[in-house]
């Protein structure tokens, strides 16, 4: 939503700044995908091209509601992970109540959203 997204832009574009790598997958499942926020992602890609890419996953006959946020050390190999019902809305951000739970183990997320990207 457009309310999430600018509460992360400006630290958004400070990583993209720095040469971070971003790739979002998000849906219009229940068409709850805001098109200015999308509108505003995509218009990164071309302040930033190669740096962020942003897709709409769709298909009628699958529920398409992950919630999660993957990041990589650029200096090693470390990794974390949050998965929970933080969706990027200011109240899944900030004022709403929601659960996430953080993992080192980012292995199969990362396994399955490469399969959605490709979609």
């Amino acid at each position: 939503m457009r309310s999430g997204v600018s509460i992360i832009e400006a630290r958004l574009a400070d990583a993209l700044d720095r040469g971070t790598q971003v790739r979002v997958l998000t849906t219009d499942y229940l068409q709850v995908t805001e098109h200015v926020a999308l509108a505003h992602l995509l218009d990164l890609e071309d302040d930033y091209p190669g740096a962020i890419e942003t897709r709409v996953f769709h298909d009628p006959a699958t529920s398409f509601h992950p919630k999660a946020y993957l990041f990589w050390s650029s200096d090693s190999t470390e990794a974390a992970g949050f998965v929970g019902s933080s969706n990027l809305s200011a109240s899944g951000i900030g004022s709403g109540v929601e659960w996430n739970v953080g993992l080192r183990n980012v292995q199969p997320l990362v396994d399955r959203f490469e399969r959605l990207w490709r979609t």
